[in-house]
């Protein structure tokens, strides 16, 4: 077998050309036997060690000052030890860029990924992770983030994918041949070309059975629901998230013993068991797959991994994204193989199968798209977290173009061209609208009746003119028409340029349509008599109320005096202060504590202020996008008993099985600016309502109660937002908690 080096990096960063190399380690392997072993702290000579990265990984400064070496009096011996060994790692990329960025020159080297490999052949995993893998299957891996403690377990990793492979079924391997054989140079091919694989290769998929469910539905409940009118809905307020899925899900199971249910929720992971609604697009069209790879002259490691890893799974009987681990990076990838027409034989056959289900989950979109579909027409609606599907469906009707694709377009002339148009717009249109310049934050301006622009509409149908979507953009960027709300935005991170248009009409319609059914509302926010929200955004007039205390927040909520302006610039450190006397003071042996943020920013500054106030005591601080996906960091805290959780948005079932003590909230949870949203407060100010009143306070009280709902045996909440001593605070903390 040729030589195998498994090697890590640790960097101060992530660009190669701006951050530094902090740490080498690799293991040349030649038949099985290791024949070298390089491990060495490295003087950063690009950005400096920051304490972020210390804490991640371990090497301190002190450590860089006695025993650090100066890469460039050792880079021809590295070299040497690595030779023309094949390059084996987790992102293995990543390392190689940077080793050839300092003039470490391995880019003739054949290389193998582990993170590819296992995203092929390993179906269903939460996370892909090497830390994660790592202590999934019992691989040392003592120290993750220290490099030759990730050399170990990638060396581990690579032989027990290398098994796998060996194991694969023989008729897919045979499937796969002619691919590898003449499509692509991607090296890891001759591990699957040289497998003999498994004729007797079986695989069950396990259907998730309806867990059992201890909720006993209230006599209240069945009478009301007995006696249910289309034009009347019951709203029924709702707490902790788990607890209230399961009661929905035993309303829905004995509504169903009468009449079809739908259960329309965002959070479908809470009805495990429950037959799904899916789109076209979330389905894999297998022709489409097939074509994806023959109209390439060449697939590149990335598009080879997509096939072979969609490839075993649609031969493995799944069909549907969730099953197909697509990470963010192939979302372009997925749209080359994802069904694009409802009328596809697929979908029709999922269609109907669903036919048959006597309960069946779909999301609001989804719902809002298909609802006019028979399979739909007779069934009673429960609407899980009604404040979300209002909202859905108020922005559901809009209509976007993006000029993404072309901006994108690997034909240069189209995207200079394109960048060309959107930078004049920007200049003509946009700093005009906004009388300012462009910022490092999407522009978002709405466009009033008197915003016409004929010769800006005309340049953009020059772009293609055979587009019928750009072509109806540029007719509303020439014309107004009554009850058409027409906006655009520009996203200066990405260059991207967007035209919507929203119709009163089709929100209209999709509000009248919901009169067809009887429903059941499970909404957050404590609703006034007036109830405003409900009855302006979606036509309800008369309704029952129904509660089970049973199933709501009992929190002690705190608010510390004293208190920060929100506005100060030391803010975010004293959220960190308080956490951290939070956890010295009150986090008991084995308890948790979560802090929710209002940003992910605000969430990686307090993160790191918090793992330097704890880094000598044994509990583990982890941050959603900051130490990992959500799949990583809930595989992480099944390794701990003792943690603090710092969160954004992140709701996930499996939350509610630890002992949360304390919850502090950072701020108010406010909604993204949105033109439209800028439209509908003009809109309900000239006609005399108060939008604060009707929509925000509803909303933000309904996303703070989500964002504690999964932690229902903390004790307290602990709210740091000094804005609680608005009237409006106050309003907000009432509607959110108040039982």
């Amino acid at each position: 077998m040729q030589k195998l080096c498994f090697l890590d990096l640790e960097t101060t960063g992530f660009e190669p050309t701006k951050d530094s190399i902090i740490e080498i380690s690799f293991i040349t392997t030649q038949n099985g036997q290791e024949i070298n072993r390089f491990d060495q702290v490295i003087i950063p000579d690009k950005s400096k060690l920051s304490e972020f990265i210390s804490n991640l990984t371990g090497i301190t400064q002190e450590e860089i000052d006695t025993q650090g070496w100066n890469l460039n009096e050792h880079k021809t011996d590295i070299l040497k030890k690595i030779g023309e060994a094949v390059i084996i790692g987790h992102n293995i990329d990543f390392d190689i860029n940077f080793l050839i960025e300092n003039g470490i020159d391995v880019s003739k080297n054949d290389r193998i990924d582990t993170h590819e490999l296992a995203r092929i052949i390993l179906p269903k995993e939460d996370s892909f992770a090497l830390e994660v893998l790592s202590q999934k299957y019992g691989f040392v891996h003592e120290n993750a983030h220290r490099a030759m403690s990730d050399v170990e377990a990638s060396e581990n990793l690579f032989n027990f994918l290398l098994d796998k492979i060996n194991k694969l079924p023989t008729d897919f391997l045979a499937q796969i041949k002619p691919v590898l054989e003449t499509k692509t140079n991607w090296y890891a091919k001759s591990l699957f070309l040289e497998s003999q694989g498994n004729a007797d290769f079986s695989f069950e998929r396990k259907k998730e059975p309806i867990s059992e469910i201890s909720y006993d539905i209230p006599d209240k409940l069945k009478q009301k629901i007995n006696s249910i009118h289309q034009d009347i809905p019951i709203l029924w307020r709702i707490g902790n998230s788990v607890p209230s899925a399961q009661a929905i899900t035993k309303t829905a199971l004995e509504i169903s013993n009468q009449k079809q249910v739908l259960i329309i929720t965002p959070k479908l992971k809470f009805y495990p068991g429950i037959k799904q609604f899916p789109i076209p697009e979330v389905l894999l069209d297998s022709k489409r797959l097939n074509q994806f790879a023959n109209d390439r002259v060449e697939l590149d490691n990335q598009e080879i991994t997509f096939y072979l890893k969609c490839t075993f799974r649609h031969f493995l009987g799944y069909r549907g994204i969730d099953d197909f681990d697509i990470s963010y990076q192939e979302n372009h990838l997925w749209k080359e193989v994802q069904i694009i027409e409802d009328d596809n034989p697929i979908f029709q056959k999922i269609i109907t199968e669903r036919e048959a289900e006597s309960v069946m989950t779909i999301t609001p979109n989804a719902f809002f798209r298909f609802h006019d579909l028979s399979l739909f027409r007779d069934r009673f609606l429960i609407i899980d977290e009604a404040e979300i599907f209002t909202e859905l469906l108020l922005h559901f009707p809009a209509k976007t173009v993006s000029l993404t694709p072309y901006l994108n377009s690997k034909d240069e002339t189209q995207a200079d061209k394109t960048l060309f148009y959107i930078k004049n717009f920007c200049r003509d249109v946009i700093e005009e609208k906004l009388q300012h310049s462009i910022t490092p934050f999407p522009a978002r301006i709405l466009f009033e009746n008197k915003d016409l622009y004929p010769s800006e509409a005309q340049r953009l149908r020059e772009l293609n003119p055979e587009d019928k979507d750009l072509d109806q953009a540029a007719k509303y960027l020439e014309d107004a028409e009554s009850n058409v709300i027409r906006w655009s935005i520009y996203y200066p991170d990405n260059g991207n340029l967007s035209f919507s248009t929203w119709k009163f009409e089709d929100w209209k319609k999709l509000k009248e349509s919901l009169k067809l059914f009887p429903k059941i509302l499970c909404h957050r926010h404590n609703i006034e008599k007036s109830n405003d929200f409900f009855k302006t955004f979606l036509g309800i007039k008369e309704h029952e109320i129904f509660m089970d205390h049973k199933l709501l927040m009992k929190q002690k909520l705190i608010v510390p005096p004293n208190m920060t302006s929100s506005n100060s610039p030391d803010y975010n450190q004293f959220c960190g202060q308080r956490i951290l006397d939070i956890i010295q003071k009150d986090l008991k042996e084995g308890g948790c504590l979560l802090a929710n943020f209002s940003s992910i920013e605000t969430l990686k500054n307090v993160h790191t202020q918090i793992m330097e106030g704890i880094k000598k005591t044994d509990i583990k601080v982890f941050g959603e996008r900051a130490t990992g996906g959500e799949g990583k960091n809930m595989e992480m805290m099944k390794k701990h008993s003792q943690f603090v959780f710092c969160n954004q948005k992140m709701i996930h079932p499996e939350l509610e099985k630890y002992d949360w003590q304390t919850i502090v909230i950072q701020k108010y949870p406010f909604p993204a600016p949105s033109p439209l949203m800028e439209a509908v407060e003009n809109s309900m100010k000239t006609n005399g309502k108060n939008y604060f009143k009707s929509w925000i306070i509803p909303q933000v009280s309904a996303n703070l109660s989500r964002r504690t709902s999964v932690f229902s045996n903390a004790s307290k909440i602990v709210f740091l937002d000094p804005r609680e001593n608005t009237k409006w605070g106050k309003e907000v903390l009432r509607r959110a908690f108040e039982t």
